[in-house]
């Protein structure tokens, strides 16, 4: 495999898929079309195994990747997820599974952003945790979705959509709606430049960024793994269990933030409904928002109940609740 006559360099917490999209651009290919040259197979389409790739890498596979991108071995594996499976649970059961298992904790197509970090170029490999709602840099909620198509992937677990096109800038909104002007063509990209999204009214309370701060200082690779791979497993229950039983859990929830949630709550329960024990309310209790504003809510409330030293006496107010008998 013959060195690419031009390149990039990777930028900090990039992940993966952001690179060779980038790198893509820039060389002007498809993304799909440089995933193949670096021997990435089944990469980008709509196999099981390309959730897998995009989280670690083989060895055979990072060598490839760095001779053909001229980075380090370090460079090219820093791109991947590899370095949090321990830390966080969700990563380590796909790896495990090779892919064939998806989970909502760990969003596969088009994650939250940040339009000023995006004004390179590139997205973040931690925008693509649910756990992660903000960015502590710009002291911001992330968007969740185009502010101009507001569409969620139709093939939420294609790590990239519109994979073969390329001519769109790494900071294009790459959701495919229908064309109506052109009849010759199917579809066509919203191509709504994200890095200049509006972020008034994305302002974050102090409480909540420290929140983020101290999530993400759990995936630091210096933090306990087997400490932070328990926090997030229990926090994930503990939210489900605040779902479960509102509106009784309303008193734990940011104040500014609970019409968010009861708004979400039920919204969800309208479309996704079902009798309690069954999997489609299981997903409305155990799924995280979409919105950052209400999945940082819910966090912070899973992680007040966590954290507090009388929990037994904090759950007997909302436990009984009858909805709270579909985790059961």
């Amino acid at each position: 495999m013959h060195p690419l006559p031009r390149s990039l360099d990777p930028i900090a917490g990039e992940s993966l898929v952001s690179y060779l999209q980038r790198l893509a651009y820039r060389i002007d290919v498809s993304p799909l079309h440089l995933a193949r040259i670096a021997g990435l197979h089944g990469w980008l389409n709509n196999s099981p195994p390309a959730r897998a790739i995009s989280l670690e890498l083989g060895r055979e596979q990072l060598s490839n990747l760095a001779r053909l991108t001229r980075v380090t071995l370090k460079e090219a594996e820093e791109l991947t997820f590899s370095s949090w499976k321990s830390h966080y649970p969700p990563i380590k059961n796909i790896i495990a599974d090779n892919g064939s298992r998806s989970d909502s904790w760990l969003f596969a197509g088009t994650p939250r952003f940040c339009p000023r970090c995006l004004d390179r170029g590139a997205w973040k490999k931690e925008w693509s945790l649910p756990v992660v709602f903000a960015c502590s840099e710009h002291q911001i909620f992330l968007h969740a979705v185009c502010p101009q198509c507001a569409r969620l992937s139709e093939r939420p677990w294609q790590l990239l959509q519109r994979p073969n096109d390329h001519t769109l800038h790494p900071a294009q909104c790459r959701q495919t709606t229908p064309d109506l002007a052109d009849r010759k063509r199917k579809s066509t990209a919203c191509g709504y430049r994200l890095d200049r999204a509006d972020i008034s009214g994305l302002g974050i309370d102090p409480v909540l960024l420290d929140f983020q701060i101290a999530i993400t200082r759990r995936l630091n690779p210096q933090s306990a793994p087997e400490e932070s791979g328990a926090y997030f497993t229990d926090l994930r229950l503990i939210m489900a269990l605040i779902n479960s039983a509102w509106p009784h859990t309303s008193t734990l929830i940011h104040a500014e933030l609970v019409k968010d949630v009861d708004a979400y709550i039920q919204s969800e329960t309208k479309t996704r409904s079902g009798p309690l024990g069954s999997p489609q309310r299981y997903r409305i209790l155990s799924d995280p928002p979409r919105d950052a504003r209400t999945c940082a809510a819910l966090m912070q409330a899973a992680d007040a109940l966590l954290l507090s030293d009388d929990l037994p006496e904090s759950l007997p107010r909302f436990i009984d609740s009858p909805s709270a008998e579909s985790l059961g």
